[in-house]
């Protein structure tokens, strides 16, 4: 469908949709501006993650292209989200464990061995050698 047609449909809804004392003018520019905002710019996006969909990536597509499979492609793209989340998740408590785990070993070790520490301090290094 040319500008032409798409114009055309969009006035006609518009017209039968807004107040009658809208005047055809402002209609037709409201028309106009709704064609530019959805129609593609032709800028191509150099990056993607989703590998080779226009160089946009997945995210930046736009609505009926992203759900013209029936949504299939959408879902797939939360599952695998929501797969890299969980990891991430996952990880991310695991290292909090080690860490606070080797913090509580640290801390239960310098408390067994706070007379050696102490000792340890007490000698200068001059008496090592």
């Amino acid at each position: 469908m040319d500008r032409a047609q798409k114009l055309r449909e969009i006035y006609s809804e518009l017209r039968r949709e807004l107040d009658p004392s809208i005047s055809a003018k402002d209609v037709l520019r409201h028309a106009a501006a709704l064609i530019d905002a959805f129609e593609e710019s032709g800028i191509e996006v150099n990056y993607s993650n989703r590998g080779g969909q226009s160089g946009a990536a997945f995210f930046e597509w736009p609505l009926d292209r992203a759900f013209a499979d029936g949504g299939w492609r959408v879902m797939a793209y939360q599952q695998e989200t929501a797969d890299e989340l969980e990891y991430r998740e996952r990880r991310d408590w695991y290292l909090h464990n080690l860490i606070a785990n080797y913090r509580n070993i640290a801390n239960s070790w310098t408390q067994q061995n706070s007379d050696l520490l102490e000792l340890s301090e007490s000698i200068s290094p001059e008496e090592n050698l």
